[in-house]
C-alpha cells in the first residue's frame, strides 16, 4: 500500500508499506525508487517483516521540488 506524507516545506513523499511484524526501512541511492527492492518486498512480508519503502525527493512517486 502506498502512503503519502507531507513535510513542513509542503513536499509530498511517497512511502510504500508492506506486510506487518517487525519493520524494515529501504532507502535507495541515485537514480532509483523503492521499485528497486521489489524482490525484498515481495519475500520478507512472507516471513513476518513489515518493508517500508521511502521514495526521496525527486524521485519515483514523490514530489520534485
Amino acid at each position: 500500500m502506498s502512503h503519502k506524507i507531507k513535510s513542513n516545506d509542503g513536499v509530498t513523499i511517497n512511502v510504500e508499506d508492506v506486510g506487518s511484524g517487525e519493520p524494515i526501512v529501504f532507502l535507495h541511492g541515485w537514480p532509483v525508487n523503492h521499485k528497486m527492492f521489489e524482490y525484498q518486498f515481495t519475500e520478507l512480508p512472507k516471513h513476518g517483516y513489515r518493508c517500508l519503502g521511502i521514495d526521496l525527493r525527486g524521485f519515483g512517486d514523490s514530489d520534485k521540488p
